[in-house]
């Protein structure tokens, strides 16, 4: 690769660095699951050791971020100065706790050499110290906060603040107006008791704010504010609906899906699925009708009829990116289904990038051949004994899932849990389980592989 590299012309070789400079991993507590770039060094790290055009083009790379969780990190960003202030744009704060005051204040005397930092993500309290030294740096334009609980009191300048989520559980949210006169903007807004929410509410603005959730409940919810709240947050593209106790979507159903419940009443499959998450996004060019956002994201409990369901969810959102698949109660024969038939239906979303499967060991088959080989335990003598139950579990779902990528080109990841008793006749015993993130790699032969590793307990 770095021959080929020396060959290129510095514009693309500079091209290939940014696509090397990260890497998509899962996005922490969202359902359904979502993948997100984070920076990553480690490619061109080791390109960086070739030769001095090579380290010169990745300098820009390697130094664009900085993460800081004590001390020793605050003495690292002193000893790199030039390269740091001359290359970093983001500054990640983790542990700020482990800073007393001298050590805090090193910190903020340093901030100023950093020529181009514009982002500071602050994964910890935020002081009012800090606070001030980054509202002084010039080129800082976003300081992250976790939440408004992070934040220090009193009446602060919060113009450079963007929290990443706040909650609501009354559409009166007067606790919030003071930090937003303020200037704090809010990313990610979750609505508690969203059968509370009037056409009132659809005035309210929160400046910044790109994600929306709402926590659905057995009561009814009139969303007749939403369309003119979407227009008022022109950078609102995702709506989510969360229904954790499957109480809303098995009594209520929303104007996006209707067309979908109809059919599968028709077609006398309303106890075959359940929905307990959808994910909504607005398209690039859409009026404020929120009947034009597209539902791109979906959680599904499965008991039976798997592929008729999956048909009619196509027929009705084909444009779906994520798809969980829960299946409910114990396996049985009648309820598995041939793999290919599930691909054949799963490959007519063009758009699908993950694919999360709940329990699906049992439920998928290859006619009577199985082609995986699970490795073999070793027993309490040393002695070489049958694979456990979660050993075929995760060599079953890594080949399952190899065949799902050589067949659905869209496909970028997989969310895979599996759990049982070890004693599932009788259900006790305690459980196993296999877990964790799958990702695609598109090799350069051409071929698609499955890589990652599953944790099993």
């Amino acid at each position: 690769m770095c021959r080929i590299l020396l060959l290129l012309p510095e514009e693309l070789v500079h091209s290939i660095f940014s696509y090397l400079a990260y890497r998509l991993e899962p996005r922490m507590h969202c359902e359904p699951p979502e993948l997100q770039y984070e920076p990553d060094s480690t490619d061109i790290l080791s390109l960086s050791l070739v030769n001095r055009q090579l380290r010169r083009i990745s300098l820009p790379f390697l130094f664009a971020s900085l993460r800081i969780r004590g001390l020793k990190d605050v003495k690292k960003l002193m000893d790199q100065g030039p390269l740091f202030s001359k290359y970093t744009k983001t500054l990640i704060l983790r542990m700020l706790f482990l800073l007393d005051e001298g050590r805090m204040e090193i910190l903020c005397q340093s901030l100023p050499h950093l020529k181009r930092l514009a982002c500071v993500d602050i994964r910890s309290e935020l002081n009012f110290t800090l606070l001030n030294a980054l509202h002084e740096h010039p080129s800082v334009s976003t300081i992250l906060v976790a939440s408004t609980q992070k934040l220090p009191k009193g009446s602060v300048d919060l113009s450079k603040v963007v929290v990443k989520q706040s909650a609501l559980s009354n559409p009166s949210h007067s606790w919030l107006v003071p930090r937003m006169e303020r200037g704090m903007k809010v990313s990610q807004l979750l609505i508690r008791r969203p059968e509370l929410f009037t056409n009132e509410f659809g005035l309210r603005t929160f400046e910044g704010l790109c994600e929306l959730d709402l926590l659905m409940r057995h009561l009814p919810v009139t969303l007749s504010w939403l369309p003119e709240f979407t227009a008022a947050h022109p950078y609102l593209k995702k709506i989510r609906f969360i229904d954790e106790r499957n109480d809303f979507f098995s009594r209520h159903t929303l104007p996006l899906t209707s067309s979908f419940v109809k059919e599968v009443s028709n077609k006398q499959l309303s106890d075959a699925y359940s929905t307990i998450r959808l994910s909504i996004t607005r398209p690039a060019i859409c009026s404020t009708s929120i009947e034009e956002w597209r539902v791109t994201g979906l959680t599904i409990i499965i008991r039976s009829s798997l592929i008729e369901i999956l048909s009619l969810l196509y027929s009705s959102f084909p444009e779906i990116q994520t798809l969980r698949l829960e299946f409910a109660g114990r396996s049985t024969p009648g309820l598995a289904y041939h793999i290919d038939d599930v691909i054949a239906v799963l490959r007519l979303f063009s758009s699908l990038e993950i694919l999360a499967l709940h329990c699906s060991f049992k439920r998928l088959h290859f006619g009577r051949r199985k082609l995986w080989c699970a490795l073999p335990r070793v027993g309490n003598t040393s002695q070489l004994e049958a694979p456990s139950a979660a050993n075929i579990a995760e060599a079953g779902m890594l080949w399952y899932t190899s065949r799902f990528v050589q067949r659905i080109p869209s496909l970028q990841a997989f969310d895979i849990h599996e759990e049982a008793y070890y004693d599932e006749e009788f259900g006790c015993s305690g459980r196993w389980f296999v877990k964790g993130w799958l990702n695609v790699l598109n090799a350069p032969s051409g071929s698609r592989e499955v890589v990652g590793t599953l944790n099993k307990t």
